[in-house]
């Protein structure tokens, strides 16, 4: 005998035993939940009409394919004469559905679990125990008979929409449309205060067991303002530790400006903020108010500590060492070990000051003796600490150490899966690898730091792009380059960082310059402030766009524009000890005197910008420069001043002319040990030699790929890949791919 039974609650009889010895077959409620294909043609079938998919899909997730939910929204669509998308969410969960979850669910409960339901048409999940503490608090109320694992039981015997979200079923949620009926029951049976109670409750009961975010949405749900900002006071530093920036923002972003600003531990985490996002105006009026705060009343130590640390900071940003360091002494007595980024900070701000002071190996030593400290090579802080030292090797121009550091550190992120540890690394190799002119690898390791702008580190982002799309520059990819720095600015905007977006709007003015766009970049410097400098330990520096653009228009009071600011910027930056950024400015005022026909001081100022360039292996700040660069290099080399590395660049010059022939072509990066270079005498033996990028598209022919995998390889288009072969077919007097191949293993070339 086959039994049929069909019913919304489960039959009394033993279902487990029957389960366990397969004598049963269910049809559950996932298997009844309509597909999003069968509850379209429910709709069509019920409104005599074609509905569009994304209409029957927001339906579909509305009612989550439940077919009685999904006839009575079409009772309503179709009663109300017509289905617009704009009001889909209550028509969805309109009158009809309503009416029949109160009638035949809702009304039909004892007062116990009546009460139980209200209680949990706050939360969004929930389990016995949270069930417990929200809706039965005591013994005295209906509820306080059952249990909260009790209640659920009862939802699941008797079906009452209720959903497990784990295979444990150790925590559930309530179908979307009922708890819409609950929520609406809340409001119409309770008032404000007593449902501001069961948001206490749920708080308290989220914040007990660790549940942070949860415990916070339900203060602030419930009017409790003060909890919430103690709840954020109290947890915001553990996300500070485990950079979970954007989850701390949100926290503070849902506290009013009014409650922050009465606390001291809350503007602190602000100033935070601002300090990682590069928002320095806002860090020290958030700063500001904090001291004023801590002024008249007592606050612990290690906030102080925090303070210190930041004020340390800006004070560095305001070239003020002395009292920086100062500063930055006085939080390390005062921030406890367990705060780890802001003793990873402190450090940091120690070691940024003895190398603006011109202390080079104490920044150094200060960075290698935090290292041995172990509490800080823990969590995700430690990435961001272990790549301290090529801020200071970026700084001093030494691109070698810098190089060095930071392949460990992406050998060690690749070992411990830590994605931070690559981000950082790859963004110092990247802009490395650009200096030095290594375009290829470059554009490999930035690709990867600027997949993810909405990650921890804005900076990393920001600069990161903006080395990118000058390498899309440098290999004529235009279009390409001004999406990448649009990009930049679009992000500041989004985050509502106008210092970042000014640095950003700096950078597209950089590209103008480039591709010939004067009337705009022009615009842009009538209006660009180039003080305060500060400080810079990354990739850009806006005031060298300024320069660049009086440069290239050229007229003697543009000229005395450029003048004065270098003679500024020069003196800034000797004074800083910034050796990376002397060398560009030494450049350019090479340019600046070229123009003017003082060529004695033109030559010293280009010779004494290679002088500090030539150890670090910088290329770009020179082909950057454009092809009067070239002349005064060659000028120089004339004079036998740094003359093998004036033939690097020259040299590199000329790869970088050759390469911009076809404006989709990729740089020409260095031949392989494996491949002989143009002019060499297997080249020779041609009556053109093959250029750099030929020599490439030869070595993967050999290799059988097609003009589409070889475009990938290179990072250029089928088009120019194909171009090249007509050249290669031309010098080699071929007409085949394999041909060539065997031309060119015949006269030595591979």
């Amino acid at each position: 005998m086959h039994l049929v039974l069909i019913g919304r609650r489960d039959p009394p009889l033993p279902i487990s035993n029957l389960r366990a010895r397969k004598f049963l077959a269910e049809i559950r409620t996932q298997d009844l939940r309509f597909s999003k294909m069968e509850a379209a043609t429910l709709l069509t079938i019920e409104l005599g009409t074609k509905i569009e998919s994304d209409t029957a899909a927001a339906l579909h997730q509305k009612t989550e394919g439940w077919v009685t939910g999904l006839h009575l929204a079409a009772l309503s669509l179709r009663h109300r004469g017509g289905i617009d998308p704009k009001v889909l969410e209550s028509q969805a969960s309109a009158q009809y559905v309503m009416e029949y979850l109160f009638n035949e669910v809702f009304s039909q409960q004892p007062p116990e679990i009546t009460q139980y339901l209200l209680g949990t048409a706050i939360l969004d999940r929930f389990n016995g125990s949270l069930c417990e503490a929200v809706s039965s608090p005591g013994e005295d109320s209906p509820a306080g008979a059952i249990g909260g694992w009790n209640f659920i039981a009862w939802l699941k015997k008797e079906n009452m929409f209720v959903i497990p979200l784990d295979a444990e079923h150790k925590w559930y949620r309530f179908h979307h449309l009922f708890k819409t009926l609950l929520h609406n029951q809340l409001n119409r049976r309770l008032g404000t205060e007593d449902i501001n109670l069961f948001h206490a409750r749920a708080s308290a009961w989220f914040a007990e067991n660790g549940m942070i975010e949860e415990a916070l949405k339900h203060a602030l749900e419930g009017g409790n303002i003060k909890a919430a900002a103690q709840l954020t006071a109290i947890h915001g530093f553990e996300l500070l530790d485990h950079e979970q920036w954007p989850r701390l923002e949100r926290w503070l972003k849902g506290l009013s400006t009014d409650t922050v600003n009465q606390d001291a531990g809350l503007l602190v985490l602000m100033s935070w903020l601002h300090m990682i996002y590069d928002r320095p105006s806002d860090m020290v009026s958030c700063l500001d108010k904090a001291e004023a705060l801590a002024s008249t009343q007592t606050i612990e130590d290690s906030l102080q500590g925090h303070l210190d640390v930041l004020r340390g900071f800006q004070r560095y940003l305001e070239v003020d060492g002395e009292r920086a360091l100062a500063r930055a002494r006085r939080a390390g007595e005062k921030i406890p070990k367990s705060h780890r980024w802001a003793r990873i900070y402190y450090y940091m701000v120690r070691a940024l000051v003895h190398q603006m002071l011109g202390d080079r190996a104490k920044a150094l030593l200060t960075l290698e003796l935090a290292m041995l400290d172990q509490d800080l090579r823990v969590g995700t802080a430690s990435g961001f600490f272990q790549a301290h030292p090529c801020f200071i090797y970026w700084i001093d121009a030494d691109l070698t150490n810098m190089i060095r550091t930071a392949a460990q550190l992406l050998t060690l992120g690749t070992e411990s899966r830590e994605s931070c540890l690559h981000v950082h690394a790859r963004y110092f190799l990247g802009i490395a690898n650009y200096q030095r002119n290594e375009l290829r690898v470059a554009e490999e390791h930035l690709v990867e730091v600027v997949k993810h702008p909405h990650s921890r580190h804005a900076l990393n982002f920001a600069h990161g792009a903006f080395a990118l799309a000058l390498i899309h520059q440098a290999r004529g990819r235009e279009d390409d380059a001004n999406r990448v720095g649009k990009a930049v600015a679009s992000y500041a905007l989004d985050a509502g960082n106008s210092d970042l977006f000014k640095v950003a709007r700096a950078f597209e003015t950089e590209l103008a310059v480039r591709q010939g766009r004067l009337d705009e970049a022009s615009q842009w410097v009538e209006k660009y402030q180039a003080r305060p400098f500060l400080p810079t330990y990354r990739f850009y520096m806006p005031q060298l766009t300024a320069v660049k653009v009086w440069l290239a228009l050229d007229t003697p009071d543009h000229r005395r524009h450029a003048e004065d600011l270098l003679n500024q910027l020069h003196d800034f930056l000797a004074s800083i000890h910034s050796v990376r950024f002397q060398i560009d400015t030494l450049a350019l005022k090479a340019l600046l005197f070229d123009s003017r026909k003082e060529t004695t001081v033109a030559d010293k100022a280009l010779a004494e910008s290679l002088t500090l360039a030539e150890p670090g292996g910088f290329i770009r700040p020179f082909i950057d420069l454009g092809p009067r660069m070239a002349d005064l290099l060659k000028r120089l080399r004339r004079q036998n001043v740094a003359a093998d590395y004036i033939k690097r660049i020259l040299a590199a010059f000329e790869e970088e002319g050759e390469s911009i022939v076809v404006p989709e072509a990729a740089d020409h990066a260095p031949a392989s040990p494996e491949q002989p270079a143009p002019g060499s005498p297997a080249t020779q033996a041609l009556m053109e030699p093959l250029t750099n990028r030929e020599l490439d598209v030869l070595e993967l022919l050999e290799q059988r790929l097609t003009n589409k995998e070889i475009a990938a390889e290179l990072f250029i288009s089928p088009k120019t890949v194909k171009g090249h072969l007509q050249n290669l077919y031309g010098k080699l007097n071929v007409r085949k791919r394999r041909d060539a191949v065997e031309k060119a293993k015949q006269i030595g070339i591979l």
